[in-house]
């Protein structure tokens, strides 16, 4: 599979086996019984026989691969048709009934071979301004893997577990978090900042809340930070 900037959004896994594990650097512990997380974002740096390197070193043996598909951005005015998009007048080219992405356009191969040539071709596509963007899509399940002594694959006890990979042709990666909105000091923003700023207001203790809980930055610390985060986390 020919590699751009591919990105892997995938579920929590457990690692349960006695066997060492490959390139499990994802983990936050060295202890193989951990929750490793595989995060949305991590690049994947080779696709071989199936089994998925990413940017940490992490592993993943996949297999199943389906549900391709093809999500297109259209520039302000671009007539997204298949002789502007130069392929294939039979693939059909379905268009978003969200009001708010009226711009977006989908195409759904039935392989992942045909996921890869169109994709070559929305590439361009997308370096000639006619797309604004575009990124492919494939679900397919995985699980961590050993390997033994001889070289030889083992797999984990523990079964298969579902995940989304999206390569996109052009792809911004979030800021690093400053810290806006933490009021908790876990490192994250999350609703748990948006209830623990409301419970120290109720419990008269919005002193002792920290000055990054100021969400909106107008200067003190109440109940409308708290309002804040949580519309800015729902919107995500």
């Amino acid at each position: 599979m020919k590699l751009k900037k591919m990105l892997a959004a995938v579920s929590s896994i457990m690692l349960l086996s006695t066997v060492p594990f490959v390139n499990a650097a994802a983990s936050e512990s060295d202890d193989p019984f951990t929750p490793s997380i595989v995060y949305k974002g991590n690049e994947v740096v080779s696709d071989e026989n199936n089994i998925m390197t990413f940017s940490d070193g992490y592993s993943i043996l996949t297999s199943d691969r389906r549900d391709f598909k093809i999500t297109m951005i259209a520039a302000d005015g671009a007539e997204i048709t298949n002789e502007t998009l130069g392929i294939d007048s039979t693939i059909a080219i379905a268009r978003t009934t969200d009001p708010d992405k009226a711009n977006y356009y989908f195409i759904y191969p039935s392989t992942e071979e045909s996921l890869d040539e169109l994709f070559d071709i929305i590439t361009q596509r997308v370096s000639e301004g006619l797309l604004e963007n575009a990124y492919s899509q494939m679900t397919f399940d995985f699980q961590c893997y050993g390997v033994d002594e001889n070289g030889n694959i083992i797999t984990c006890a523990v079964g298969h577990f579902p995940a989304t990979q999206t390569t996109y042709v052009n792809y911004t990666p979030e800021p690093e978090f400053d810290g806006k909105g933490d009021a908790n000091g876990d490192g994250k923003l999350n609703v748990r900042d948006a209830a623990f700023i409301a419970r120290a207001l109720s419990l008269g203790e919005g002193d002792t809340l920290p000055e990054n809980a100021d969400y909106n930055e107008d200067g003190v610390v109440n109940v409308r930070d708290a309002a804040a985060i949580a519309r800015d986390l729902a919107k995500k």
